[in-house]
């Protein structure tokens, strides 16, 4: 009688047409903008550093309009968000990797603030210890922003959104070599601890309760060898695909 009486409760709320499912609808509207995030800084296909500080902007965007520019419908989403971004998120490497984007430099929309240049520039005494390499990495910072040299050069401009940041970093980036080097280091890092989990379950996938007596070494040269299986399948997958996949719509691999 008990499970009856609960079972009807559920239905007479699922049918509840006035209140439950436009709640769901409008969980689904706020929440997706944040899942196609979290898809990004989980995907193998390219580091995420230099556009998870964009991505949030462009995410709580995305919920305003999700919900026709309603304050009372967004706002307490909002809090949420700005509380987390607050006390985990927002950190200098993310402002940093933002600056350091040519997607995002070169942008009319580019916004640069006091907190970005703090990051920026606390990133750049906490990881480059001489401070004549500091200053030469300020002085040409301002190559980067006025697009002189090859950062300005025909192939470079073409080429701001089709390259990975770093990829393109490393193509443009000779004539300014201490800033090139320090970019590429901040491009480069994950935002995710995600890859590292992927390993340790390819690890307990060898180092099973009837494989518990194998070697060191033997447990890690077949670790290796699944885990390079795994990334040269990926790598087969990317080659069949004719065309370049949006950012922002990477797949995240949660296989393990």
């Amino acid at each position: 009688m008990l499970g009856e009486k609960k079972g009807k409760q559920i239905e007479s709320i699922i049918f509840d047409n006035q209140q439950f499912w436009p709640n769901v609808e409008l969980c689904l509207k706020i929440v997706s903008p944040l899942i196609k995030v979290l898809r990004m800084v989980d995907s193998d296909e390219k580091p995420a550093m230099g556009f998870l500080y964009k991505a949030i902007d462009q995410a709580k965007e995305e919920i305003k309009q999700n919900v026709n520019n309603v304050r009372k419908r967004y706002e307490s989403a909002f809090a949420i968000i700005d509380k987390r971004w607050e006390d985990q998120l927002s950190h200098h490497l993310h402002a940093a990797g933002y600056y350091l984007n040519p997607q995002f430099q070169y942008s009319p929309n580019f916004q640069s603030d006091a907190n970005i240049k703090r990051g920026l520039y606390d990133c750049i005494a906490k990881m480059v210890p001489e401070s004549g390499e500091r200053v030469k990495i300020d002085l040409q910072l301002n190559d980067f922003r006025h697009a002189n040299g090859l950062f300005g050069h025909e192939n470079a401009v073409l080429t701001r959104n089709k390259k990975s940041p770093a990829d393109w970093w490393e193509s443009y980036g000779d004539e300014c070599p201490e800033l090139k080097n320090f970019a590429i280091r901040i491009l480069s890092l994950t935002c995710t601890s995600s890859g590292c989990e992927r390993n340790w379950s390819a690890f307990e996938l060898v180092h099973s309760k009837r494989r518990n007596l194998l070697a060191q070494k033997r447990m890690n040269d077949l670790v290796f060898v699944m885990y390079n299986l795994k990334l040269r399948e990926r790598q087969r997958q990317r080659q069949r695909v004719s065309e370049e996949i949006p950012f922002e719509n990477l797949p995240s691999n949660d296989d393990g």
